[in-house]
């Protein structure tokens, strides 16, 4: 159950939000969600989230929203998700985020979103820094504010986080929320080029790299930076 995010021409949009990345909460989380149920009956962690403990709680919302162990009830998921997030559970937060920012399950609440997401950010959360980022990038039920996408895309960005790269790294190409640095802009979208393992962050960054490769007179020959062949790859492209 992974939610992710997204740009707008070479950033992941609110479409691509909605549509092909998103659902996220984190893989790791998720995984450990499984192994965690291998060990745990439901009813052993219906008792432990009673208990007050917080894994447990969170893991009874997942059971609960997906129907694993226990009868599908989104009405029970719900007050585990809030329990959870009440006690701090990172993935609580997360989660109960995605769904009032999208208004799933709940009325639709950008604001409260906001609220959850940054509680998850604070605690050094990448998939919450990443979502306030592109937020505040794309100005969703918010007003755009390049200043604070660029703040909480450069902490995800510390943590690895191939998206939060792409997207700083357009930002200091194109002087947003940040003084233009085009060598800055270079070191982060060739890195996500060369080390990123998702095939459409990769070359998004590669098509980045074809545009600006012209203000560092960087030499191209083999057409490492140039467009790859879209149709080929079954990737939309980016400009028209």
């Amino acid at each position: 159950m992974i939610r992710f995010c997204f740009v707008s021409f070479f950033k992941y949009s609110s479409q691509t939000f909605q549509g092909c990345v998103l659902r996220c909460m984190c893989i790791s989380v998720f995984c450990l969600f499984f192994l965690n149920c291998a060990a745990l009956s439901p009813t052993k962690t219906i008792l432990l989230a009673e208990q007050g403990d917080m894994e447990a709680q969170f893991e009874l919302a997942v059971m609960y929203e997906n129907g694993h162990g226990v009868k599908k009830n989104i009405s029970q998921a719900l007050e585990w998700y809030k329990k959870a997030e009440n006690n701090g559970h990172v993935g609580a937060l997360v989660t109960l985020g995605w769904f009032y920012q999208n208004g799933q399950y709940v009325e639709k609440n950008t604001a409260h979103a906001i609220t959850l997401y940054t509680r998850a950010a604070n605690q050094g959360d990448p998939q919450a820094q990443l979502n306030l980022g592109v937020l505040y990038d794309e100005g969703i039920d918010v007003a755009k504010d390049n200043a604070s996408a660029v703040k909480w895309y450069s902490l995800a960005a510390e943590h690895g986080n191939d998206i939060a790269r792409l997207n700083l790294g357009i930002h200091y190409w194109q002087g947003e929320g940040v003084e233009r640095n085009y060598e800055k802009a270079w070191e982060l979208l060739n890195g996500v080029r060369i080390s990123s393992s998702n095939r459409r962050v990769k070359w998004r960054a590669r098509s980045a790299l074809d545009s600006i490769k012209g203000e560092l007179g960087v030499s191209d020959q083999a057409g490492e930076f140039s467009y790859p062949d879209w149709d080929k790859l079954g990737i939309e492209k980016l400009v028209s």
